[in-house]
């Protein structure tokens, strides 16, 4: 808002030179309505503030470093034109910390819905938060702005590129492929085993229904299959931790791949964090891609914080929880982590951080490091 400013500074010093000098009625009338005009636009733009709408149109996904567009509206209500409009917009990744802000200046014609076009990337993945800041109506010389009072919020999830990898799931010693033991707390694939009897719900496969027991009841029930312990692959994604956006950015990569892999490879999983505003784990059974894909806004999001460990937090509130292997993956290794491994085999991953039997990679050799593993 500059320039406008500088350049209503110019004309009045020089429309108050030639009223100076010349003292015509037709000097003093310039400099009269150079004063009067921002003030004249005040009401009007008191009024016209209440109709009008603002709007951000982003799109709900982009791939790191690809380029979208956010779409600034202004629906105009009104039979005012409106010469300049001013929007603060605050861009910030909730999963990296990182923030910027853009200036962006529109106008609107009477009754018209006007539409900027600006581009839209970012060069770490995470879940985008767009807000308009600030928007103010000003008078043509920008010098009074009108706020207007609307709480104005676009988001945008960008995703990790993964990379190709191959996961080998060796047997756990004391879970053996030929074990009876099965996971009390979720559902699973085995139909040899029944988890819970439940009605039919649209979308349940034929192989689960229970028609004896359907035939008496007069209604429809399944069978859900259980989840053997073998099968049953805990991934924590350790986010109590001060770490720079490249490093996030690269955790983020790998745990991405890693559930779509295990997605690959037939396993159902369950992938947990710890929150950084309520200091609790968040865990998320994920048994398709769809549910995955349901999942990235979330889990996108986890933004860093400094209280407890994920791993102290897990300890706490797990219970005797039955798993066969546990994924760890984090910066630097707290002192907890290694505690994890009285509930399964464990795999502990560090990015660019060492630790006693970790797997360690960095923010630029990750695809390479971890294209095969076993846990």
């Amino acid at each position: 808002m500059i320039g406008p400013r500088i350049g209503y500074a110019l004309l009045l010093l020089a429309a108050l030179g030639l009223d100076l000098f010349c003292g015509s009625v037709w000097t003093l009338a310039l400099t009269l309505l150079l004063v009067l005009t921002p003030l004249g636009c005040i009401p009007l733009h008191l009024w016209a503030v209440k109709q009008i709408r603002l709007r951000l149109d982003a799109p709900v996904n982009l791939g790191k470093g690809e380029t979208g567009t956010l779409r600034v509206q202004i629906e105009n209500k009104t039979a005012l034109p409106l010469g300049l409009i001013h929007v603060r917009l605050r861009l910030s990744n909730l999963l990296t910390g990182q923030s910027e802000l853009r200036h962006c200046r529109l106008s609107a014609r009477p009754r018209r819905t006007e539409t900027a076009e600006y581009d839209l990337a970012s060069a770490h993945c995470g879940r985008i938060a767009i807000e308009a800041a600030r928007c103010r109506i000003y008078d043509p010389f920008g010098l009074i702005g009108i706020r207007l009072k609307q709480t104005v919020l676009a988001q945008t999830t960008v995703q990790p590129k993964g990379f190709a990898q191959t996961i080998f799931i060796s047997p756990d010693a004391n879970c053996p492929d030929d074990s009876e033991s099965y996971a009390p707390d979720r559902a699973g694939y085995d139909l040899s085993e029944v988890y819970q009897l439940r009605e039919y719900r649209p979308g349940d496969s034929l192989r689960q229904m229970h028609w004896k027991l359907s035939g008496k009841l007069d209604r429809l029930v399944i069978r859900e299959a259980s989840l053997p312990v073998r099968r049953s692959v805990l991934l924590f994604w350790e986010r109590a931790q001060k770490a720079v956006p490249e490093g996030t950015d690269a955790q983020a990569d790998v745990v991405v791949t890693f559930c779509r892999s295990l997605l690959e490879a037939g396993v159902q999983f369950t992938i947990a964090w710890n929150d950084a505003t309520e200091q609790r784990c968040v865990s998320q059974q994920i048994r398709s891609m769809d549910e995955l894909i349901g999942l990235l806004p979330r889990l996108l999001s986890a933004r860093e914080n400094e209280g407890l460990s994920g791993a102290e937090l897990f300890l706490r509130s797990s219970g005797e929880a039955v798993l066969s292997h546990i994924l760890y993956i984090t910066g630097r290794v707290p002192e907890q982590a290694y505690l994890l491994g009285q509930f399964g085999r464990l795999t502990v991953l560090s990015c660019g951080a060492s630790g006693d039997g970790a797997i360690c990679f960095d923010c630029e050799h990750y695809a390479e490091q971890l294209a095969e593993l076993e846990i």
